[in-house]
């Protein structure tokens, strides 16, 4: 969890030491060393009893945090639509280094290193850990933040696409001419020529890109809140920051191929299908075929 349990002196003797309750509330001290560092590593406020979390503050008290979420939460996950709980009532395994997200320490979206880098970040030094804008680049906070996001958020995909299909197939019944189709969108951060296009009808073209378009949202949505847990702020930068990293683009094949699922999208296609056009080009798109940083026509 990253809390202090103990302080030693120059010689290493020890002298001080911590034990908190789940929810961090000290139920022992021994020492009287000055230390605001403590439960989960963040800084506590003893003169009103709460720990600073840069955007918001948490109180171990009554273990919630003490002002409104600005976040308006995911309808699948009822849990993120409360807008005080600390760490989804769940402190022995979560933590909210920035007071605007939980993330979990026993899953797979954070490792232990990045967890030590969020307990001690301040805001005003957090454009560091976007510093590396290379193409490739290492996966950082902001990455694993944007990946976490975009997962959770490209399950909302198949209930908004069914019914967006629904409604284009009607507008587009009987308009077929063919039209080629990138298995992977260039707007999704796809390369614009060297793809295998898949060649299908006007109103098939429609409907998957209509599937798609909630893909679209959700990265939109997850760079967003992105930014605004490591920075503080939404950036204005157009560039789609999932597509920089390996990860980042997985994800995105991933949000690409659940698009693709519904409505027969799979079985589209003249001579080579939507399926075989996307099985093709995934792993290229991954391992970098890509046209990031640009993500548009």
């Amino acid at each position: 969890m990253g809390s202090v349990r103990a302080l030693t002196s120059d010689t290493g003797i020890q002298t001080d030491s911590y034990v908190y309750d789940a929810f961090g509330l000290i139920e022992h001290r021994d020492g009287t060393s000055e230390n605001p560092f403590l439960f989960t590593g963040e800084q506590y406020e003893a003169e009103i009893g709460q720990y600073y979390l840069r955007t918001r503050n948490y109180d171990p008290g009554i273990g919630r945090l003490t002002s409104m979420d600005t976040y308006e939460g995911r309808i699948y996950e009822p849990l993120t639509l409360h807008k005080y709980m600390y760490v989804h009532a769940d402190p022995v395994n979560n933590v909210d280094p920035s007071g605007m997200m939980t993330m979990s320490l026993s899953g797979a979206q954070l490792t232990m290193g990045m967890m030590a880098t969020l307990s001690t970040i301040a805001i005003v030094n957090a454009w560091s850990i976007m510093s590396d804008q290379t193409f490739n680049g290492s996966f950082r906070v902001w990455d694993a933040v944007a990946v976490s996001e975009f997962n959770a958020r490209k399950w909302e995909v198949l209930s908004h696409s069914a019914s967006v299909s629904q409604v284009d197939e009607r507008e587009w019944n009987g308009r077929t001419g063919p039209q080629e189709h990138h298995p992977i969108p260039v707007y999704l951060c796809g390369v614009e020529y060297g793809q295998q296009m898949v060649r299908m009808a006007h109103n098939q073209h429609v409907t998957v890109h209509a599937s798609l378009a909630t893909v679209e949202l959700a990265l939109v949505l997850a760079n967003q809140r992105a930014d605004t847990v490591v920075f503080g702020r939404h950036r204005s930068a157009e560039v789609v920051g999932l597509g920089r990293t390996r990860e980042g683009r997985a994800a995105i094949a991933a949000g690409i191929e659940l698009a693709y699922m519904p409505f027969g999208h799979y079985g589209a296609g003249y001579g080579i299908s939507l399926s075989d056009g996307f099985r093709m080009e995934k792993m290229p798109f991954i391992e970098g075929k890509t046209s990031w940083p640009g993500c548009s026509r």
